[in-house]
């Protein structure tokens, strides 16, 4: 039993890899990455994301899942491993039923769609920014409010 955890763990590793690597890239697309970039980072994303999830679905996985079954019931229910394989057995189960192209569509709509609110924002900030060059900054002290009217004869 000790053997088959251990591979699943190591599997488990891989897989969380492949997820930070992505996250990493996600990151960065929303910090550093010109828009330029969006359909190349998006391809990468998707790629990364299509990886893991094939190595987390693989048959091998549910193999693993099924033969330490009876060693997690055997385990206390609040430790570490019969903790870890009761939350990946959830994770596995859902996990199945997403199909890759889902994922694939998702990445890639995903970087598309963040690309082109940037690009609104920007466009926005840009208009505000012309609409008070040609106003000029407003004076606030010029304006009639009951903190700055003068009274004659109160």
């Amino acid at each position: 039993m000790e053997a088959k955890l251990n591979e699943l763990k190591t599997r488990l590793l891989e897989i969380n890899d492949l997820e930070s690597a992505a996250a990493l890239l996600s990151w960065d697309q929303t910090t550093y990455m010109p828009s330029g970039g969006a359909v190349a980072r998006g391809r990468q994303m998707a790629t990364l994301g299509q990886l893991a999830h094939e190595k987390f679905t693989a048959p091998a996985v549910g193999r693993l899942l099924d033969d330490l079954q009876p060693y997690a019931e055997s385990l206390p229910y609040d430790s570490d491993d019969a903790g870890l394989l009761r939350v990946t057995r959830h994770d596995y189960e859902r996990a199945v039923f997403r199909r890759r192209r889902l994922l694939d569509f998702i990445e890639h709509g995903a970087t598309d769609r963040l690309f082109r609110w940037q690009d609104f924002v920007r466009d926005i900030s840009n208009r505000q920014a012309i609409f008070n060059g040609l106003l000029g900054e407003p004076d606030v002290f010029s304006y009639r409010t009951p903190s700055n009217r003068r009274f004659s004869g109160c």
